[in-house]
């Protein structure tokens, strides 16, 4: 069997290396790779029987090498931090590792791969990364990204790209600067607490905004605020006389 191990940890790569070559020596390492756009290049060209991914790359996350490259192996996640990625990926029964990574996991996570004939598991990725609905970067606490998705397929879409996030009937809505709008699986208190507070603001119960997307700001009676916003909303987008001191403060802070 041949194994292809995406991993950009020097030491991490080694580990697993050898624990391999020690416990499964009828596979083969037959490619590595510490990068998102090497590991899509050796997809490209190579099919492997076995992929060890490690979540977060030098240039990006281990889903965009499903978005990029066809994957049609059983596949092993492996990451040291983002445990709400890992929640995900076990509530998808998809295999995973948490580094640093022992023979004895590494045993059943093998053992399972090879007993099932792989093929579905991008799919089955995509699909548990979307149930979480969330990707994080290894060293940010702010979301930089989202994953959304469009008609069958999933994509993550930068944060930065976002102009307002809001409820409607108990869901929740992603407002694009260009003017798309998605429905993601995140509650609007998970997203208001982990998007960049220098670049969101809660303006109301019920709707999050970025400041790029703000057109201009009125005063109306009570002590609140009507915002202009440069993607037309579903809704009049107003802040809430108990959120209108710390937004103004926040705006101006900004400018």
């Amino acid at each position: 069997m041949k194994a292809f191990l995406i991993e950009d940890e020097p030491v991490a790569l080694r580990n697993l290396t050898r624990l391999l070559e020690k416990h499964f020596p009828e596979i083969a390492v037959d490619g590595t790779a510490a990068t998102v756009e090497d590991a899509v290049q050796y997809l490209e060209s190579h099919s492997p029987d076995l992929i060890f991914m490690d979540v977060q790359l030098s240039d990006g996350l281990c889903f965009d090498i499903f978005l990029q490259a066809d994957v049609t192996c059983p596949v092993v996640i492996t990451t040291a931090y983002d445990r709400y990625a890992l929640k995900a990926f076990e509530a998808g029964s998809v295999d995973f590792l948490v580094k640093p990574i022992d023979g004895t996991e590494l045993c059943r996570a093998v053992t399972r791969c090879l007993h099932r004939s792989g093929g579905d598991d991008a799919s089955r990725i995509l699909e548990a990364l979307l149930s979480g609905g969330i990707a994080r970067e290894e060293d940010s606490p702010a979301l930089r990204r989202i994953l959304v998705r469009v008609g069958g397929k999933i994509y993550p879409l930068k944060t930065e790209d976002i102009a307002q996030v809001y409820s409607e009937q108990k869901s929740t809505f992603l407002l694009t600067v260009s003017g798309d709008r998605y429905l993601v699986n995140p509650s609007l208190d998970e997203l208001g607490s982990r998007l960049d507070p220098k670049r969101f603001f809660r303006v109301s119960r019920s709707c999050i905004v970025s400041r790029r997307s703000i057109r201009g700001v009125q005063d109306l009676p009570g002590g609140r605020y009507a915002l202009d916003m440069d993607t037309p909303a579903p809704f009049p987008v107003e802040v809430s006389r108990g959120r209108a001191n710390d937004f103004s403060l926040w705006y101006n802070a900004q400018a």
